[in-house]
């Protein structure tokens, strides 16, 4: 499948530099001339960014050899598997915590796709009920507990209050549950006005 999702992909990038050459032995004014190059910069960047995101999806969700894996590894492929500058301009992500050097070579798929559901919904409280959208941040703050890994995730708007919890259906929140047990952990979903969190997901830690 990500082969099939490739070639396109090949396709623009090198029609993209063939219009770039034609372009060159055109005589045109420089302000259209500026104006097509920018264009053709704005496409070669967003094919490459699509290329680095179907090559995070080969190995997303699968636990990797021989890289040295942690928290923070996990949590920034999240976050780059759902980086979306046309969806979620102006909302950022800051990872934090004292747990994010911790060694997760086992479980290091298992934290990406529950970190992605959260990072979605997250990014859901950024976009309000008439489609305007909001800036903000999302942190997302990992730590060690006595028996734990824990992972908090909240929202902020730009002026750094708190925002309320994205949506996020029955299904999958069940389907995040069954994932975190298979790492020995849990996810939860806090409830409404429930302390800053509003996703936790926990690991239990295996250095004890």
């Amino acid at each position: 499948m990500l082969h099939d999702l490739a070639q396109p992909l090949n396709v623009i990038s090198m029609a993209n530099g063939n219009l770039g050459y034609i372009m060159e032995s055109l005589e045109m004014p420089p302000a259209q001339r500026a104006q097509l190059d920018e264009r053709l910069n704005r496409i070669a960047a967003q094919t490459e960014h699509a290329a680095s995101i179907l090559n995070l999806f080969r190995w997303f969700g699968r636990d990797r050899e021989g890289a040295m894996l942690n928290v923070k590894s996990a949590l920034q492929q999240a976050v780059a598997a759902t980086r979306s500058n046309v969806r979620h301009g102006g909302v950022g992500v800051r990872l934090g915590g004292d747990a994010l050097d911790y060694p997760l070579a086992g479980r290091h798929g298992l934290l990406e796709m529950m970190t992605v559901a959260a990072l979605l919904s997250s990014f859901g409280t950024f976009v309000l009920a008439d489609g305007s959208k909001i800036k903000g941040l999302v942190h997302v703050h990992a730590e060690l507990s006595p028996s734990f890994i824990v992972i908090a995730i909240w929202c902020e708007d730009e002026t750094a209050r708190p925002c309320p919890a994205g949506p996020i259906d029955q299904t999958t929140l069940w389907l995040l549950e069954q994932i975190a047990r298979a790492g020995d952990g849990d996810f939860r979903r806090a409830p409404e006005k429930h302390g800053l969190a509003q996703f936790t997901i926990r690991l239990a830690r295996d250095d004890i």
